[in-house]
């Protein structure tokens, strides 16, 4: 029967290996996915966004 402080100090280390392993798998596919989902991702964003501002009474330069 294995001892259980051995249990133990191997789950640890199984848990870190796996967080070491995989982190930077996860930032990479992150900075991926957050490139293909941007403005300018894959010819999209040629418009820009309205906008308007209550405080000036501006919207897209426009006084209303």
């Amino acid at each position: 029967m294995l001892d259980p402080a051995a249990l133990q100090s191997g789950v640890r280390l199984a848990a870190s290996a796996s967080i070491l392993l995989t982190g930077p798998v996860v930032a990479a596919a992150d900075a991926i996915l957050d490139g293909l989902s941007g403005p300018d991702a894959l010819g999209g964003g040629g418009t820009p966004e309205r906008t308007s501002n209550p405080a000036t009474g501006t919207a897209d330069g426009y006084e209303y």
